[in-house]
């Protein structure tokens, strides 16, 4: 007689052999199975229910082309718990490197005679800027503070 936990074994062989193959329902299949759980860690990770959404996001967007390299040495949902902590990871890096890029223009911004008009202006720009930043897709966020950054290095050493 077989267990529930063979059917679940089967079910997880026939997703990840159709995911292989390119297949959108085992995508589907795969994202109604597990997204409780990858949200969940993604928001005890990150303590901010916004980006723990673009972190479970990112996983299952991932997964067709991470699960060519799944060896099956442990289940699919460990797979997928480990690809959200290196995702929610990325994340954080990412929103400090933002808010640092943020600080420096902050600190640039008062170099020079004060102007308070100026500097109110300049404030307001951050908020927005910081707030626009949150609003992309984390590799768009990533390559603007990347880009940012790579300035920022470039004019401290040219």
């Amino acid at each position: 007689m077989a267990s529930a936990k063979d059917g679940d074994d089967d079910d997880q062989a026939a997703i990840v052999e159709s995911l292989r193959r390119g297949r959108l329902d085992a995508l589907a299949r795969a994202f109604d199975r597990w997204h409780q759980r990858v949200r969940v860690l993604a928001r005890r990770l990150l303590s901010d229910a916004a980006a723990a959404e673009d972190v479970v996001q990112d996983v299952f967007a991932a997964l067709p082309r991470a699960i060519q390299g799944f060896r099956g040495e442990v289940d699919l949902q460990t797979f997928l718990l480990a690809i959200a902590v290196k995702r929610a990871r990325h994340h954080q890096r990412a929103a400090i490197r933002r808010r640092q890029a943020l600080a420096r223009l902050a600190t640039e911004s008062r170099r020079g005679p004060r102007d308070p008009e100026q500097d109110t202006y300049r404030r307001e720009l951050g908020l927005r800027l910081a707030a626009a930043l949150d609003r992309l897709p984390l590799p768009q966020r990533v390559a603007f503070v990347l880009c940012e950054v790579e300035e920022q290095i470039g004019r401290a050493h040219g």
